[in-house]
């Protein structure tokens, strides 16, 4: 019997073994596979982010460029209020829907609102707090019966002027350009 018991003993620690180091490499496989696909994720936001970078500041998109320091310089933009902007509809739809995209990507966890934040974030919030382009969007989200015009680039844009490095410059954008 002590044979038989110890034959038993051995094949029981035996399989207890052999299912702690299965176990075990299981994790340890799960955690290499998550940590790599994190890093994956990243790079590729990284990379997404570069080329988005490529599009909104890259030497051909001059529209993008006048639009900025249109808004920098608190010139009129639209020209369908009172025909005195430099922009078409197609134009200013254009560059807030850029914004709008970035918003849609930070909610579908493409990219990050960090990554959003350093290449755009002052743009999109100057943009935001730019009293011809709020009435543009309220006008198209009311008026045009598109109530989720531009809800992206809303989100997003909130998103950013709660971070507190941006403070500052929301308080200014939100100054405006008319007053001190």
């Amino acid at each position: 019997m002590g044979a038989i018991a110890a034959i038993k003993n051995n094949w029981l620690v035996g399989l207890i073994g052999s299912i702690l180091g299965f176990l075990l490499s299981q994790s340890i496989a799960f955690y290499t596979f998550t940590t790599n696909l994190e890093t994956t994720k990243k790079i590729e936001m990284i990379n997404l982010g570069k080329e988005l970078v490529q599009d909104f500041y890259g030497k051909d998109n001059i529209l993008f460029k006048d639009i900025r320091t249109s808004i920098e310089s608190c010139e009129k933009l639209y020209n369908g209020f009172n025909k005195t902007g430099k922009f078409d509809h197609d134009e200013i739809n254009q560059y807030l829907d850029f914004f709008d995209d970035l918003g849609f990507y930070l909610d579908e966890g493409v990219l990050d609102i960090k990554i959003i934040n350093q290449f755009f974030g002052a743009y999109i919030i100057e943009a935001y707090e730019y009293d011809e382009l709020r009435k543009y969007v309220e006008d198209m989200q009311k008026n045009a019966k598109q109530k989720t015009a531009f809800a992206e680039f809303q989100a997003v844009s909130l998103a950013l002027e709660k971070l507190p490095e941006r403070h500052e410059l929301v308080e200014t954008a939100r100054r405006g350009c008319s007053k001190p």
